[in-house]
């Protein structure tokens, strides 16, 4: 992923919320998300707003269409952080903003859903600051993409929380957006239900010690 270049310059970017066919995306989507289509210096760009957990807008990531971005503002936490209570069942942390939109979609706009800013080098960050507001859900679920720096990417963030608490995805195609465009949504579904717990090399669970126990035992019969 691109390096966002990052400034001070706090004079948002106006732009509208609408469909993003080529992605799969639709303006329901967008809308709920506040991710809008803009244009600045001239150029078309997508527009993701970041906000405070009072909803002011405190930042924008702007992404151009030669695939570089720039930022506006600080950035701090999780996109899309402000839209869901503390606590609750599960949350997905996903990659990138137009991930967490394709698995919002997926849910029917209904689960918690966040991202992080700079893809999966530099999430460790970004979950660090927002470690607590994730341990108040009683499962986590990292949705990263399907490569090395993902895989690895989602583990160091897993590492952050109580342990039994994170879950890492495992996608067949390479990202959640792609599974969309795919129009297999009902697979990205699946596949974060079926989420696997993160757990250090070393260290294993009770239930797999159970498994061992009954395998030994259905042995010796």
């Amino acid at each position: 992923m691109t390096q966002p270049t990052t400034n001070n310059d706090t004079s948002f970017v106006i732009g509208k919320a609408q469909e993003i066919a080529r992605r799969n995306l639709t303006k329901e989507t967008c809308q709920k998300w506040g991710y809008q289509i803009g244009t600045h210096n001239g150029e078309p760009v997508h527009i993701a707003n970041y906000k405070s957990r009072n909803g002011a807008l405190v930042a924008q990531k702007l992404r151009f269409s030669n695939k570089t971005f720039s930022i506006k503002g600080e950035l701090y936490g999780l996109y899309g952080q402000h839209l869901w209570s503390s606590g609750g069942r599960r949350v997905v942390v996903c990659e990138g903003e137009i991930d967490a939109l394709s698995v919002s979609q997926a849910f029917g706009n209904k689960w918690a859903v966040v991202s992080v800013p700079n893809g999966a080098g530099g999430a460790k960050k970004y979950v660090s600051q927002a470690i607590d507001w994730l341990e108040s859900f009683e499962k986590v679920i990292f949705c990263f993409d399907n490569d090395d720096p993902g895989r690895d990417g989602a583990a160091k963030c897993a590492a952050l929380l109580t342990p039994g608490k994170a879950h890492i995805a495992e996608l067949p195609l390479k990202d959640a957006n792609d599974m969309l465009v795919a129009k297999r949504s009902e697979e990205l579904v699946t596949a974060l239900w079926q989420a696997r717990e993160y757990r250090p090399d070393g260290i294993v669970s009770g239930e797999d010690i159970w498994q061992a126990v009954i395998k030994e035992d259905t042995s010796e019969c």
